[in-house]
C-alpha cells in the first residue's frame, strides 16, 4: 500500500475540503468524524484512507462492527485509527509537536473523535453531533502526522 504523501498544493486543498464539508449534517458513515478526516486526507494526498469502512455503518453498533472487521480484533475508533495510520506508514508522533493537517484524537463528551489540525495549527476541525467544532489540539491524547515532501526551493 502506497504511503499517501501531501500534494503540493496541500493547504488550499485542505481548506477547500473543510469548506465544502462544513455545514454537511452528521450522519453515522456519511459524514462523522472518521469520514470528515477521510476526506481531508483524501484532498491532501489524493489518497482515499477510508476506502472499505466509510459508508459500510449507520450506527454506533455497525460503525464498532465495521471497525471489528477492518482491525481483525478492535471495535473502538481508536483501533480504526491505529489500524488506518499503520496501514499507510502514519508515524504517532508526540502530540505537542502535531501541527496543519495532521490527524488527531480526542477523548471527548460525546466519546472518541478524530479530526485534523487546522490551519491555524492551534486547533482541530472535529465533527461531531453538533457538527464541526473546532477543538484545542493540545488536549489530543494522540497524534499522526500525514507525510509531505519538502520543497528544495
Amino acid at each position: 500500500m502506497a504511503t499517501p504523501i501531501r500534494a503540493h498544493d496541500w493547504v488550499e486543498r485542505l481548506h477547500r475540503s473543510t469548506m465544502q464539508w462544513k455545514d454537511e449534517p452528521f450522519a453515522w458513515g456519511v459524514h462523522d468524524c472518521a469520514t470528515a478526516v477521510s476526506k481531508h486526507i483524501k484532498a491532501m494526498t489524493g489518497i482515499d484512507v477510508g476506502r472499505g469502512i466509510c459508508g459500510t455503518y449507520s450506527s454506533p453498533e455497525t460503525a464498532a462492527a465495521a471497525i471489528r472487521k477492518l482491525t481483525g480484533k478492535g471495535e473502538t475508533l481508536e483501533d480504526a485509527v491505529v489500524h488506518i495510520c499503520g496501514a499507510h506508514d502514519f508515524a504517532e508522533i508526540p502530540v505537542k509537536m502535531a501541527h496543519r493537517g495532521d490527524v488527531v484524537l480526542f477523548d471527548t463528551p460525546w466519546g472518541q473523535a478524530i479530526g485534523v489540525v487546522h490551519l491555524n495549527g492551534i486547533d482541530a476541525a472535529v465533527t461531531g453531533p453538533e457538527g464541526l467544532r473546532r477543538l484545542r489540539t493540545l488536549h489530543a491524547r494522540r497524534a499522526w502526522r500525514i507525510p509531505y515532501v519538502l520543497s528544495s526551493k
